[in-house]
């Protein structure tokens, strides 16, 4: 739905409306601590947060205080979607940059007129279960079955082994289902510091942010000082 924006920053402390620089409104909450950017068109995005249930937390709390302000009762629910992770850390150790960007000419860029890091940007696929395998049920031990000999009287026509006492053919063993993999591409950017301080942005869940971490550390690791 729309929201009246001028009328949100009248009604609502912390809300910093400029229209002449930019059509949307900034709300500012103080628990969580992060800032909320409400559009016109109803649009939120919520930056700042250190978590995804602090974010989840931030977006519900937004949608209220904007239906309060606005009297919107139609706005009963909210659409949460995550975008973007970033994370930073630190290596704890300097790590030569001029020379992570010349063994790396492919993925790395390093101007230091224009930008005191390192650019890397990283690539990728890695396989998510795309279904739940459950493997099937263990029959009990059952008592051997008595043969007559190793010859062909002991097959029928369809190949299946026939018992001596029931005369009854086998039923053969049914093929066990396969796990089903679904691949997918993940693309990061990693700002890499002197200092051996990393900041990367451009992921959407945590494994990409675990296989990112793995690939920029085996990058990293002969270029750090000792």
């Amino acid at each position: 739905c729309g929201v009246d924006l001028r009328v949100l920053a009248c009604s609502v402390r912390n809300v910093e409306y400029n229209c002449s620089k930019a059509p949307r409104a900034v709300l500012r909450l103080i628990e969580p601590q992060c800032s909320a950017i409400i559009r016109s068109n109803g649009v939120v995005t919520i930056v700042g947060s250190g978590s995804i249930q602090a974010t989840k937390t931030a977006a519900e709390l937004t949608a209220r205080i904007v239906r309060c302000a606005l009297g919107l009762q139609d706005l009963v629910a909210v659409k949460f979607r995550l975008r973007t992770f970033m994370v930073r850390f630190d290596l704890q150790r300097p790590v030569r940059i001029a020379d992570v960007a010349t063994c790396n000419k492919e993925c790395a860029s390093y101007e230091p007129e224009t930008f005191c890091a390192c650019i890397v940007r990283l690539t990728g696929t890695f396989l998510s279960d795309g279904s739940s395998f459950e493997s099937p049920p263990v029959a009990p031990p059952s008592a051997p079955t008595k043969r007559i000999e190793e010859d062909f009287d002991d097959f029928g026509e369809d190949n299946t082994f026939i018992d001596e006492d029931t005369f009854q053919p086998l039923a053969a063993p049914q093929p066990t289902q396969a796990k089903t993999f679904t691949a997918t591409s993940w693309s990061v950017s990693a700002s890499v510091y002197v200092s051996g301080k990393v900041t990367m942005i451009g992921s959407k869940s945590f494994d990409e942010v675990v296989a990112a971490y793995k690939k920029l550390l085996g990058m990293l690791k002969p270029h750090m000082k000792l």
